[in-house]
């Protein structure tokens, strides 16, 4: 009876023997905490940093996987998983490293695609015990930690290795792709859009060809909410438009025919065309010949030449003063000396030391048969302040620039009311203004003052502007000659005999008996007009 009940009773022994044994045999990988883990439990840092607030939550898949979700740890993104690799370490811990690459704004925290590269790249390696200690260093890079708007102090822009102010680049994501914008830097360009631009730690470097043919080169940091980029720019063929290089001003005013005549040259230094409809009544003619030969001996004196280079960039041999050869540059020595060069017709201005004007004050291309000369304002007025040694006018450039921002938003009833308040401040009625004339000049800000040019063929370049275009301008000058009429009938009145001898003969050789005579002039007996500046090579 006793062997009847006692293997029965050693085989049960022996079940719960093994099942005792089974019970302790869990795999160490099953007994990480999947909970999230926080605070004191949490050593975190990102980026090199210590943090203190964010969490991290453990999925284990099996003994070498699972997925770490960072759980405002990254900024920007409230969660973000990550793949990563489990190891078991020998002090019982497991070891896990891993990484994800997001290819959304931050709040989405999507995964990129396969085809496509990562807006964000988030490292992760650390450690955690099976009593739930974790440490874990997070690491993130990518576009969308230097988005934003640079300009002013946040923009250090450099233009063939020349500095250039008064800039704009902005750097966002359209379509999941980073973009790189430049506004207004490019000659013809306003706004010139460069895509995929991946920063590695903040440095980047791009090549591409603008829509217009013009090839960049660049490379910049992000650093610090700045952005420093340096450019290398060359314009198209097409844009140079086969003016590039080196214009000396023009010599040749024109070539006497007789006693009487003069063939005036249209590449004169300075030239003044004038032709009229009948030419037996009032008429510019007068005003032809005096601007030409007396403005290309003036502009000969400040004036060498000019610089046409490939990048873009125009810059000028000048002087600042106009030297007359007199120790005393007064109004009376200026008249002399003007009439002793009413009858040459060669220029030959007093040697001097001609300076070079800076890059980056104004740039060049040409389109459709016309060159475009682009003003750098805000780096030009810099200038300015700099040769005045000027301090305070920092502010008055930063008034220039914000009321010409502020155009596009004015309606035409306001920029009238702008004008009108300017122009009480300064004793002239600007309310006749047209604000599309305003308009129409703030946008060459931008898109560059629009100049005919031609080319002779022997070394000969003439920019000019026509009566069409100067007609907006001419009109306005029209509308002031009511009160400059009047002006001027005070100081005949007021001024000396001798004086106002000088000023009746002022007006004879403009062959005009009162300034209002020019709105017939240029209304009703005008056939031709031109204004422009001749260069030879």
């Amino acid at each position: 009876m006793k062997k009847k009940y006692f293997y029965p009773l050693a085989l049960a022994c022996t079940l719960c023997l093994f099942t005792a044994c089974s019970d302790d045999d869990v795999n160490a990988w099953e007994q990480l905490p999947q909970t999230e883990i926080s605070g004191a439990n949490a050593t975190l840092t990102f980026n090199g940093n210590a943090l203190n607030d964010g969490s991290v939550q453990l999925t284990v898949n099996n003994a070498t996987s699972g997925v770490l979700t960072l759980k405002n740890v990254v900024p920007g993104y409230p969660s973000v998983p990550v793949n990563v690799t489990l190891e078991e370490q020998t002090n019982g811990s497991f070891s896990f490293s891993g990484q994800t690459d997001l290819n959304a704004l931050p709040e989405e925290a999507v995964t990129k695609n396969e085809d496509t590269v990562a807006l964000l790249k988030v490292t992760v390696n650390g450690s955690i015990t099976l009593d739930g200690m974790v440490k874990a260093n997070i690491a993130a890079d990518g576009p969308v930690y230097y988005l934003g708007v640079f300009s002013g102090s946040t923009l250090n822009l450099t233009y063939s290795g020349t500095p250039m102010l008064g800039k704009t680049v902005t750097y966002s994501v359209e379509q999941n792709v980073p973009v790189l914008t430049l506004g207004g830097i490019l000659p013809g360009e306003p706004m010139v859009n460069i895509p995929a631009v991946y920063p590695q730690q903040g440095s980047f470097t791009f090549e591409t060809t603008t829509a217009a043919g013009t090839t960049v080169n660049g490379q910049g940091k992000f650093e610090n909410g700045s952005l420093t980029l340096s450019l290398n720019v060359k314009l198209s063929v097409a844009a140079q438009g086969e003016l590039t290089g080196e214009w000396p001003l023009s010599t040749t005013i024109g070539e006497p025919v007789d006693w009487a005549d003069v063939n005036y040259s249209d590449y004169a230094p300075v030239r003044i065309v004038w032709k009229a409809v009948d030419e037996n009544k009032t008429n510019g003619g007068n005003i032809s010949i005096m601007g030409t030969v007396f403005g290309s001996h003036l502009m000969a004196e400040i004036l060498n030449g000019i610089i046409l280079t490939e990048d873009g960039n125009l810059t000028a041999r000048y002087y600042s003063d106009i030297l007359t050869g007199s120790d005393n540059n007064d109004a009376d020595a200026m008249i002399q000396w003007l009439m002793s060069k009413f009858s040459t017709y060669e220029t030959a201005p007093i040697d001097r030391e001609w300076q070079t004007s800076p890059k980056n004050l104004i740039q060049w291309y040409t389109k459709d048969g016309m060159i475009y000369l682009v003003p750098n304002l805000v780096q030009i007025l810099q200038q300015v302040a700099a040769d005045q040694e000027d301090a305070s006018l920092g502010e008055k450039i930063d008034a220039i620039m914000n009321i010409l921002q502020s155009l596009e938003s004015l309606s035409d009833e306001e920029l009238q009311g702008l004008l009108a308040a300017l122009g009480q401040q300064v004793g002239i009625d600007l309310s006749i203004v047209k604000p599309q004339l305003i308009r129409q000049v703030a946008g060459w800000m931008t898109t560059g003052v629009p100049l005919k040019y031609t080319l002779n063929g022997k070394g000969g370049l003439r920019l000019y502007a026509d009566k069409e275009m100067v007609n907006p301008f001419m009109t306005l000058l029209l509308s002031f000659l009511p009160q400059l009429q009047s002006k001027f009938d005070e100081m005949v009145a007021a001024a000396d005999e001798e004086t106002a001898t000088m000023l009746n003969i002022v007006m004879t050789l403009l062959g005009l008996e009162k300034f209002t005579d020019l709105d017939a002039v240029w209304n009703e007996n005008t056939a031709e007009f031109a204004v422009g500046l001749g260069f030879q090579k």
